[in-house]
């Protein structure tokens, strides 16, 4: 790369004319094997997986956990609901937990048997993507298994649908899977297992992407049979169209654009989102950005992004959304009032998965570097300190932001976010807050091109001054909307504890600093704030730490009610106005079981960056919030 060309003009420019040839192989923003069959060719595009390397950190930490869990996890419990409805044998224990058959109960509110196999499709779909970074040969071989052992299960007519609770949904994974073994693990039978699937299961959907209103107006054998999502398939029908060519997908995607009641409204402005389940109806808009891509409906466009700013207005500074798993009515404090009552603040794996997706999309297609910002603050706030799934399915779910929140596990075993967890950290490698540069403002983070010398952001060595080695230019050079990360960081490169001592955050208002001497060429610290564990970093480049705290009130005393403490003044909603200066989360000490959600101020975040967690030699380990 020219020692003159600096990183924002660098993503100002093409795809092909910035990355030559590279650009050739990678992915277009659709992810579409066929250029041909996409009517918009996207000024972004995204990397292959296999051509981003993570390094050493927690996005490489879940990465790994994620895929070792999955690739050894048994094929036959995988296997076992599909061959049981089969009339197979169906060796193996049951997963258990969401997965199973049977023991569903609302009055109980007992989820065991909610879903069956629900997530397999999302397995497959992890692994598939988790060989094309790995070149795993075992990987390979599991995907290619359990295609051929889920297509063993398939019957003309699929009967495991037959008066299953939430067709659209399952399929919605199960098509995510297979097109994904065909698309990164070559698997020889998935396209025609797919088409099977989709034209056999069309007997179980409706005639259109139902809202969930509609689902409610129709007749029904319990309120849990009107969740079916089937206003998300549009994304995967259209990624089947341009991986297979058949019209007959790319004409299904259409009919299930749920245009009527929702992209419609939302194109003209109309914010439809309060009330409406968070997760699903944010994950539509990547139906709608693919309706852009391959139909060059700007009407979807334009639902996408406004969608895209009524979820940021509503959002936490964390970058979460939804409490309760639903939209809030706009300018009512609701968001804010949120934190009182609920301890389901953020739908954290689903709901980041979700939303990457979203801003990936939206980033591919207009280069506004505010989606790789959201992308971003996501990131580090939320799904970095998810805890990893368990062995026997056991998974983290919700962030809780309440004031008396701490961080737990889902009661039950395999939920929705078992599926998408290991989706999304194989996602890293092609989801970045810059997008061409592949570089996390953030060092145990940083992303390295393996192919071509185009290199992540890393902080120098000097705490507080951040260059980009791949670059060789300044923050300021290259238009980061965070020019300085202006937060004490034992961890980075030049500096350890002295003495052997382990950092401490400290109040304010007086307390130790902490004991930090340089090594090497390493000068003293940029800040030198009496410290912060968890700091922001905003595009005015300030942390005033001893105003804000003063202001807030801040208090030293380990016994001080949490609640009183930190940054309570910020956390009612500002509606009408746009914040120049709120800091998201500041923490007294690490607190292993704690939130730091009654910090974080439900705020208007466009007008700040990404919210940044940093400090100490694991990150983020020890906040329950981190979720």
């Amino acid at each position: 790369m020219p020692s003159g060309l600096t990183r924002r003009t660098f993503l100002k420019a093409t795809g092909a004319t910035a990355a030559g040839a590279y650009a050739a192989r990678a992915l277009p923003g659709w992810a579409t094997s066929d250029r041909a069959r996409v009517a918009v060719t996207t000024p972004l595009s995204t990397f292959q997986y296999g051509d981003v390397q993570l390094l050493d950190g927690p996005m490489k930490r879940q990465f790994d956990e994620n895929h070792a869990r999955f690739l050894n996890l048994d094929d036959d419990r995988l296997l076992k609901v599909f061959r049981q409805v089969a009339g197979l044998p169906a060796p193996g224990l049951d997963m258990g937990g969401w997965y199973d058959l049977s023991g569903f109960s609302l009055e109980r509110h007992d989820f065991h048997g909610f879903i069956a196999g629900h997530s397999f499709g999302q397995y497959v779909s992890a692994l598939a993507r988790a060989y094309a970074v790995t070149r795993s040969a075992d990987t390979a071989e599991k995907v290619h298994r359990l295609v051929k052992g889920y297509g063993e299960t398939l019957d003309p007519k699929a009967r495991f649908f037959a008066g299953y609770r939430l067709p659209g949904y399952t399929y919605d994974k199960l098509s995510c899977g297979l097109i994904d073994a065909h698309e990164f693990a070559h698997d020889p039978r998935a396209l025609d297992i797919h088409e099977k699937l989709t034209r056999a299961v069309l007997a179980y959907l409706p005639e259109k992407a139902l809202s969930r209103a509609e689902q409610r107006a129709r007749p029904h054998k319990d309120e849990s049979y009107t969740w079916d999502e089937t206003y998300t398939l549009p994304e995967n029908l259209f990624l089947a169209y341009q991986r297979s060519g058949k019209a007959f997908y790319r004409d299904l995607a259409k009919q299930f654009l749920e245009d009527d009641t929702y992209f419609g409204p939302l194109s003209k402005g109309q914010n439809v989102l309060p009330t409406e389940h968070a997760y699903s109806h944010v994950n539509a808009f990547s139906s709608a950005m693919q309706a852009y891509g391959t139909l060059g409906s700007e009407q979807h466009l334009r639902a996408a992004k406004n969608g895209f700013e009524m979820v940021s207005a509503q959002s936490f500074a964390t970058g979460g959304w939804g409490p309760d798993e639903a939209f809030v009515e706009p300018d009512r404090g609701m968001l804010g009032d949120s934190l009182k009552k609920t301890h389901a603040s953020f739908e954290t794996p689903c709901g980041a998965y979700g939303h990457f997706k979203m801003t990936r999309y939206l980033l591919c297609a207009t280069k506004d570097s505010r989606y790789g910002d959201s992308m971003e603050r996501v990131l580090y706030n939320t799904i970095l300190g998810a805890w990893p799934v368990q062995a026997d399915g056991t998974s983290f779910y919700y962030s809780d932001y309440a004031a008396t929140g701490k961080k737990s596990w889902h009661p039950d075993k395999w939920p929705c976010c078992s599926g998408t967890f290991p989706q999304l950290a194989a996602d890293y490698h092609i989801s970045t807050g810059d997008q061409l540069s592949v570089g996390w403002r953030g060092a145990t983070a940083d992303q390295r091109i393996a192919a071509r010398r185009i290199h992540a952001l890393r902080p120098h060595s000097r705490v507080g001054r951040a260059q980009s080695h791949g670059l060789g230019k300044r923050p300021e050079d290259l238009g980061c909307p965070v020019r300085r990360l202006r937060a004490h960081r034992s961890h980075l490169e030049g500096w350890r504890p002295a003495r052997g001592r382990v950092p401490h955050a400290s109040s304010p208002r007086g307390g130790r600093r902490p004991a930090l001497e340089p090594s090497g060429a390493a000068a003293r610290p940029a800040c030198s704030v009496r410290d912060l564990r968890v700091a922001t970093c905003f595009r005015q480049s300030r942390i005033a730490s001893r105003r804000v705290g003063r202001q807030a009130g801040w208090r030293a005393d380990r016994q001080t009610d949490r609640r009183k403490a930190g940054f309570n003044a910020a956390i009612h909603e500002h509606p009408g106005r746009k914040l120049q200066h709120v800091c998201a989360a500041e923490v007294l000490r690490r607190m292993p079981e704690r939130s730091f959600g009654s910090w974080c101020a439900p705020f208007q975040s466009s007008s700040t960056s990404a919210c940044s967690l940093m400090g100490r030699s694991r990150p983020l380990d020890g906040f329950a919030a981190r979720a």
